[in-house]
């Protein structure tokens, strides 16, 4: 059987847009960072939505995960839940250490 058939190449289409994710994480962490640092829970909701789902769909659950918490939060902050902004910048350090240990390619 070859390695040239249909399923290979699926599989390095699927490691391209593995390694675009890993090597745009750093760009998206900095924009997740400067919405949590303006606190502007609409981006923030935004910036962490996208994360969550490339790293769910990558393989990175657990940063998938700290995001998801993070984008409920600004959710929720959006809708003017003082507690949920409280949360923000706690939850955001949580995707941040995640996101350290994806490997940069």
């Amino acid at each position: 059987m070859s390695d040239t058939g249909p399923d290979t190449n699926i599989e390095t289409e699927i490691e391209a847009l593995r390694q675009s994710f890993r090597a745009r994480l750093p760009e998206r962490i900095g924009a997740l960072r400067a919405a949590v640092e303006a606190v502007d829970a609409a981006a923030t909701a935004d910036a962490a939505h996208g994360i969550s789902g490339s790293a769910g769909l990558f393989g990175y659950p657990d940063l998938a995960a700290a995001a998801e918490s993070l984008e409920e939060a600004a959710l929720k902050a959006r809708k003017g839940d003082a507690a949920a902004v409280t949360r923000l910048a706690p939850l955001a350090e949580a995707v941040y250490a995640r996101a350290a240990d994806v490997p940069i390619s």
